[in-house]
């Protein structure tokens, strides 16, 4: 077996090279991976996972989600393509915005159009400033489609690929509906009339 020790500003970590171990186990590896996978899910490896984190005062993991353990393989070993800068549609693609997901709470998508139901004032492209007035392109309805299906159209396929090859039991989607709420398209704001004064 290899291990690094790692040496940084907090106590030392010890972080232990599995794809070194895969390599040099061979056929091994399968049978080894399979009873560790089954270990961590006995009652008393989930009893030693909760004092471990009582004690560092972190929350407690959901039972379900230890007996749910398996070993993350990485997108090259279950035979799924990742992307690349080489199959960008353009050199640009590489700046664009991420997707509008989260990971807090178990991970949940980010709704533009709820946050203007709930009073946020949603915008198209800056495209000019004149003193204290500021205007917008008039494409916030497809600005807003496009956040809405980015992630389904170009994030969800390599995800649904993963899951099927690495043999992930995940569960169904269970996002809400799209919403179509359309909140008004405002091309031009005074600054100094909407009481705004700093710009972050």
């Amino acid at each position: 077996m290899e291990w690094n020790v790692i040496e940084s500003s907090s106590p030392r970590e010890l972080r232990k090279s599995l794809p070194a171990d895969r390599w040099q186990m061979d056929a091994g590896w399968a049978p080894f991976e399979a009873y560790n996978v089954e270990r961590a899910r006995t009652a008393s490896t989930q009893a030693a996972v909760q004092a471990l984190m009582s004690e560092f005062g972190m929350p407690a993991i959901a039972p379900a989600d230890l007996l749910a353990f398996t070993v993350v393989r990485s997108w090259r070993q279950v035979g799924v393509p990742f992307p690349t800068v080489e199959n960008l549609p353009t050199p640009a693609a590489r700046f664009s915005c991420n997707p509008h997901c989260s990971g807090k709470d178990g991970g949940h998508d980010i709704h533009l159009r709820q946050f203007a139901r709930e009073g946020m004032h949603l915008y198209g492209e800056l495209k000019s400033v004149e003193g204290s007035t500021v205007r917008f392109s008039e494409d916030l309805a497809a600005r807003l489609s496009f956040a809405d299906h980015r992630f389904d159209e170009e994030f969800r396929p390599l995800f649904d690929a993963y899951i099927a090859a690495a043999g992930i039991a995940a569960p169904p989607d269970d996002r809400a509906p799209p919403d179509d709420f359309m909140p008004p398209v405002v091309t031009e704001l005074d600054l100094d009339q909407a009481g705004i004064r700093s710009l972050v």
